[in-house]
């Protein structure tokens, strides 16, 4: 997979809050109201947090 920025620890990147802004920016337009949208971040943190741990727990990259 092509990496589209790299992440610096302790730095977040500015592709990453564009990405951010514009998402929020997309879903209020088309109506979703703040508490859906934490329910989408909620998801996706979960994904996130379950593919970091099988990818640990497979001796793959760690999470960090």
């Amino acid at each position: 997979m092509t990496q589209l920025w790299r992440v610096e620890p302790g730095k977040v990147q500015a592709p990453v809050k564009v990405i951010a802004k514009t998402l929020f920016r997309e879903l209020s337009q088309a109506g979703y109201t703040p508490a859906q949208i934490v329910s989408l971040s909620t998801e996706l943190t979960d994904m996130v947090t379950l593919h970091l741990r099988g990818k640990a727990q497979d001796g793959g990259e760690s999470p960090a």
